[in-house]
Formats: structure tokens, C-alpha cells, sequence
């Protein structure tokens, strides 16, 4: 396993050192290109980065509360097509290389309105968190998830569930397990983070629908929708993203967000994965999110998703199909 991290010094250097150390300690010295401190004096730029990207099997992209300040003179340095973050994100992009956003210090994902145009896919990755209470769970987490693994169950959430176990028996165990740290839901299995051969991309979008209540107002965007046809039934995974439009209110993103989704006329309820980074909302910013559903309907015009901003203010983000 090979992995290029990205990043942007005056935003989060001491992350990326970090998370440099932690990859090298379990792929290997050589294995883990650190952006433009793994390049020897002397040696061209985008020569170094061509090479680089040719032997990885994943990039990092490093994104922290500044990733989108401009130069000096107000400029976007993102659009700077000489940026070098722009060079490295737009390159993996171009390569089909696996492109994993890292939140740092309590980033949100950009916008796709927020990034040049062929930045704009990173947008629609999956985004993983990492935080500074429990960064050693985050990284081994995302880790596991680059080696194609299954992310291990906090160690301390375990404990906790056992004693409470120990003390009440079963009842209220489910309360305990509800919500996992990382935005997934320990009821539910986590959603695949990229679209593998044995799924077949049936939308690309935005497709929107705004929930307005008396707590306030969210937006649903759909940004891809993904099909696995199996003998008799099959397997749909929605790409989402939340933006907490409200006021002062804040949000967790949860399964909870999302009643049901229609098939042709087809309604079904029951959810088989959930992930979503950050799982807590504040107002003004965003979330992502992948929630999948198990039909026996094969999708063949339109979809909707029925989102929900509680249990009385639902609306359908409606979904037209590629042909």
C-alpha cells in the first residue's frame, strides 16, 4: 500500500506530520509520499509528483479550517492552477486514484460551489474525520478502511456496554450502542466508501430538497446514487449531503435524517448501512453522508428519498435516473 498525503503547511502541518508517522509505522518507510517535503532539492516538481502518484494507491487530501484562505493579495489559491495542492488533487482526480478527504481541526468538506471545476469530484468523496480526542481510533479506523477492512468498534464504547450489561442485563443496551463517535450508526453496517466494480453508478447529480420546520431549516443534496443488482434483490447506496441551514440549532446527522426511500412507486424503510462525517451539524455547515437500502425493485426511472428534518417535517428529494 502506497499513500500520498497532500496538505497545506499553514493550515495543517503539524496534522500531516502526524498522520505521516502513523502511516509509516504501519505501511512502511518509503510507502507514505508526504507532498512537497518528500521531494529532494533540486528535483522538478511536478516530475517528483508524477512519480509519486504512479506508485499510489490512495491520496490524502488534508483539509483544516483554513485549506480555503486566499494568498496574500486576496486571491483563491485553490483556483491558482500552479497551486500545488491544486496540481496534486486535480492529477489523482484525473488518474482515478483513490481521493480521500481527511477533516482536521473541525473542518467541513468544501462545497462543490467553493472548489475550481476540476477540483469539483472531491466534493462527492467520502470524507473521514479525524479528531484530537481520538485521533488514535480515527487513524486506525481510516487505516482499516484504506486496507479494505472493516473499522474496528471503539475499545471504550465495548467496555461500556459490558458493564452496563453487567449491571441491568440487556435492557437499555441498545440506548448505549445507538450512535457510534465516528458518525455511524453501531446498528448499522457502514456504507461502502467507493463505488467497486459490482456497483453500477445509476445517478450523478445535485438533486435537493429543503426541510423547513419551527427548529429551523436543512437542505438534502443527493450527489450519487449506486446500484448492486444480487438474485432476487439488490443493494442501493445514496451519497448525501446535509447542510444545517438554521439558526442557532444544531443537528446530529443520523440515520434518523432518512424515512425511507421510494423506488418506482416502491417504498421501503428499512436501512442496511450508514455513515456520515461529522455526525454533529452546527448551524452553517455541512455534512456528508452514505445511506443504503435493500430492494427487490430494480431502479428503472426514479428514485425518492424521503429526508427528514423531524418526525413531522419530511420532504422527498426526487431522482431521475440515467438512462
Amino acid at each position: 500500500m502506497h499513500v500520498f498525503v497532500t496538505y497545506r503547511r499553514a493550515d495543517s502541518a503539524a496534522y500531516a506530520g502526524r498522520l505521516h508517522d502513523a502511516l509509516v509505522d504501519e505501511f512502511g518507510e518509503g510507502k507514505v509520499f508526504q507532498d512537497v517535503a518528500g521531494i529532494d532539492p533540486g528535483v522538478d516538481f511536478e516530475v517528483a509528483i508524477d512519480a509519486a502518484l504512479d506508485q499510489a494507491d490512495a491520496v490524502l487530501v488534508l483539509i483544516g479550517p483554513n485549506w480555503l484562505a486566499p494568498a496574500a493579495d486576496g486571491s483563491s489559491r485553490l483556483h491558482d492552477p500552479y497551486d500545488y495542492v491544486h496540481i496534486e488533487i486535480s492529477k489523482s482526480l484525473a488518474r482515478n486514484i483513490r481521493v480521500v478527504p481527511i477533516l482536521v481541526g473541525g473542518a467541513a468538506l468544501p462545497s462543490a460551489a467553493e472548489l475550481p471545476e476540476d477540483l469539483v469530484p472531491l466534493a462527492r468523496r467520502q470524507a473521514v474525520q479525524l479528531r484530537d480526542t481520538t485521533w488514535r481510533d480515527d487513524v486506525d479506523g481510516l487505516i482499516r478502511r484504506l486496507r479494505g477492512e472493516s473499522p474496528a468498534k471503539k475499545g471504550r464504547l465495548a467496555w461500556v456496554a459490558a458493564a452496563a450489561l453487567a449491571l441491568v442485563g440487556s435492557l437499555g443496551i441498545w440506548a448505549l450502542l445507538a450512535d457510534g463517535e465516528d458518525g455511524s450508526s453501531d446498528t448499522l453496517t457502514d456504507c461502502p466508501q467507493s463505488k467497486t466494480q459490482e456497483w453500477v453508478g445509476i445517478f450523478e447529480g445535485p438533486a435537493s430538497a429543503t426541510v423547513s420546520g419551527s427548529e429551523g431549516t436543512m437542505v438534502f443534496d443527493v450527489l450519487e446514487v449506486w446500484y448492486r443488482p444480487g438474485d432476487g434483490d439488490g443493494e442501493i447506496v445514496l451519497v448525501t449531503i446535509l447542510n444545517n441551514n438554521s439558526g442557532p440549532t444544531n443537528y446530529d446527522h443520523d440515520e434518523n435524517r432518512y424515512h425511507a426511500l421510494v423506488v418506482d412507486g416502491f417504498r421501503w424503510e428499512e436501512k442496511w448501512c450508514f455513515t456520515s462525517v461529522p455526525k454533529a451539524v452546527k448551524s452553517g455547515e455541512r455534512s456528508q453522508g452514505f445511506v443504503g437500502y435493500r430492494v427487490t425493485t430494480e431502479p428503472e426511472e426514479m428514485l425518492g428519498l424521503v429526508v427528514a428534518l423531524g418526525s413531522g417535517a419530511e420532504e422527498t428529494v426526487q431522482i431521475q435516473l440515467s438512462p
